[in-house]
């Protein structure tokens, strides 16, 4: 895992906890890549996460993520209930 100089480390902080409600709505659920597309003139890919009927992480049943193609960084996040 990343960890800064500071010992702040990826898993423990914001950006750690959406990947990781995400992978968890994953095993519940499916996964559908929409497509590559354009944020601000990067390339992205936008990702759809649905949990099974009747599943949540944290309220959650759906994320919407565009992923920079480079990175994997998150540029965009829509969640749903």
């Amino acid at each position: 895992m990343i960890q800064s100089p500071s010992g702040q480390r990826v898993d423990r902080s914001d950006l750690g906890a959406l990947y990781q409600n995400v992978m968890t709505l994953q095993n519940q659920g499916k996964t559908t890549v929409i497509g590559t597309e354009s944020i601000a003139n990067q390339a992205v890919i936008h990702l759809i996460v649905d949990g099974e009927f009747g599943s949540s992480v944290s309220g959650v049943s759906q994320f919407q993520l565009w992923l920079d193609v480079t990175t994997g960084f998150p540029l965009k996040v829509i969640s749903y209930k």
